[in-house]
């Protein structure tokens, strides 16, 4: 297991700041780190204490595309779609490239 040293600790915020749809080993490679560090630090896995103000990524599989307020439900026969035109967003899903949600009240 890794120390919590003081560049890894600084780099949690940064991890998180990145896009849920930005990869892992996309942010490895930018960062300099490994992709270990990176999905731990999104996952909640390590460093919760650090920044817990921050949404984690990683919770973002119990997210639903029909709960954002950019879903406009099915009409007829056509299926609900996202507002924003994201091709990937489906009902009982959570679309991979979004990182617009914003939950409907």
């Amino acid at each position: 297991m890794t120390r919590a040293t003081p560049e890894r600790i600084a780099l949690v915020p940064v991890v998180l700041g990145y896009p849920a749809w930005v990869s892992v080993t996309d942010i490895a490679a930018e960062l300099g780190t490994t992709r270990w560090f990176v999905s731990s630090v999104r996952l909640g896995l390590r460093y919760r204490s650090i920044c817990p103000e921050l949404p984690r990524p990683g919770n973002q599989a119990k997210l639903r595309c029909s709960g954002c307020v950019q879903w406009v439900p099915p009409a007829g026969e056509a299926r609900g779609r996202c507002h924003l035109g994201i091709p990937e967003a489906r009902d009982q899903f959570f679309a991979r490239g979004c990182g617009a949600f914003h939950a409907a009240s």
